[in-house]
């Protein structure tokens, strides 16, 4: 009896450890009994980002990141390879840097073209994925170093070359800047020192547009003078070219006066000019700007005109002059863009020339012409001119009834009241720097 239970003991044993055995063999072939997985089901890593090209601006060492998972959760680790991956480095989070910042001007690359490949490698211990990537360097003008204008021939549409003109180029206050120079042939021939006058374009516009319609090369012609149409920038917030002259322009970052300042010496260098005899005009927003070189480069500014301008708060509390300077205005009475009246962004025109005329200490009365209606509109206008200033200079305006936010000029298929080139010269060549020439 106890034989037979014994056996029946020993037999359940063996039935018993025979299923274990079993049963770890099953485990160990469907990987299992340990917790890890096996390589066999692992998942490779992955690199998602969309793009595999990137603009970095000069002078920063933040280049992109690395946006990087693995599907099964396994911590990731990173890695660089590739042409230029010496100058990069990439923390675990996959930020991409540069070592050192790049320099726009002296590129480190391997094609010295700005233009940096590497590879990006990303691993969790046993699978990795990998993703090819360009970082292209931009410039940042803030740190070019200023250069000379250099100057070809002035090319219009259709490859016409202009006759005595010029476009000229140049880097300064860490920006292109460019310019038309006119030069009439006379200016050597006379070999008599040539008078400056800077004929500054309207918000939105362009040099050569002005240049176009200012009609001031007939001018230049007939009495010697140089010509600078200058352009200017473009104004961040709204992609516009404009003159840093405050009031709507007030988030504006650019030097237009030492660049101005820059082409009076550019032109002192390379011409024979009078140093005494500078003057602006503009349309619009380049007669704000002549305001701005009256109050703010006075020493080399012999006297202004402005066309359809005026001052904006800033240029009218902040204005420096240090010499009597001759002021014109030209104004239309159906101006909507500088009212007359003024606006929150501009003085109002009587309130600019009682300014200048209680600066120049004139006469508060003015003598008064008419303007002859020469357009046929039944308009014509007024000529207001302050005298009995200091050294003999002069305060003038020229309103005009039927004028609207226009260059009132002879040419072209309208004829105006007036001719600005020719009104705006005869009144500059009555002065110079110290007033009145004799």
């Amino acid at each position: 009896m106890d034989t037979d239970w014994e056996a029946t003991l020993i037999k359940s044993r063996r039935t018993h450890y025979s299923l274990l055995l079993f049963s770890l063999l099953i485990l160990n072939a469907c990987g299992g009994g340990g917790g890890g997985g096996s390589s066999d089901n692992n998942r490779s890593p992955f690199i998602n980002n969309s793009s595999s090209d990137y603009d970095v601006q000069e002078n920063q060492t933040e280049a992109f990141t690395v946006t990087a998972g693995d599907p099964d959760g396994d911590q990731i680790s990173f890695s660089l390879s590739g042409t230029d991956a010496s100058n990069f480095s990439i923390d675990s989070s996959g930020d991409v840097s540069f070592n050192t910042a790049p320099d726009f001007e002296n590129p480190v690359d391997e094609g010295a073209d700005n233009t940096y490949e590497l590879t990006v490698s990303v691993s969790d211990g046993s699978l990795s994925a990998a993703k090819s990537f360009t970082v292209t360097i931009t410039d940042d003008p803030s740190d070019n170093p200023n250069t000379e204008p250099t100057c070809d021939v002035y090319i219009t549409e259709g490859d016409i070359a202009i006759q005595n003109a010029e476009q000229c180029e140049m880097t300064r206050g860490g920006l292109f800047r460019e310019f038309i120079k006119y030069v009439p042939q006379s200016i050597d021939a006379n070999n008599v020192s040539a008078p400056i006058v800077f004929v500054l374009h309207g918000y939105t516009s362009y040099d050569d547009w002005i240049f176009d319609y200012s009609n001031f090369q007939t001018q230049a012609d007939e009495h010697g003078l140089i010509l600078i149409f200058p352009q200017g920038s473009i104004y961040q917030p709204t992609q516009a070219t404009h003159w840093n002259v405050g009031g709507w322009t007030s988030q504006s970052t650019t030097d237009d006066i030492d660049f101005i300042d820059s082409i009076i010496d550019y032109l002192d260098g390379n011409y024979f000019v009078n140093l005494n005899r500078i003057y602006s005009t503009g349309m619009s927003n380049g007669g704000f700007m002549s305001y701005v070189l009256a109050c703010q480069l006075s020493h080399r500014i012999a006297g202004i005109a402005s066309v359809t301008g005026s001052m904006t708060n800033q240029t009218f509390n902040e204005c420096d002059a240090k010499h009597p300077t001759p002021v014109m205005q030209i104004h239309g009475a159906k101006d909507n863009t500088v009212p007359y009246e003024g606006n929150n962004n501009m003085k109002p025109i009587d309130d600019v020339m009682e300014f200048w005329v209680n600066y120049n200490s004139c006469n508060v009365t003015p003598s008064e012409t008419v303007i002859e209606d020469n357009d046929d509109d039944g308009l014509g206008g007024t000529i207001s001119v302050y005298n009995g200033c200091m050294n003999d200079v002069s305060v003038e305006l020229y309103y005009l009834d039927g004028l609207g936010h226009q260059w009132p000029s002879i040419k072209g298929t309208r004829v105006f009241d007036i001719d600005s080139a020719s009104v705006i010269w005869e009144f500059f060549s009555k002065y110079n720097v110290d007033g009145l020439v004799e």
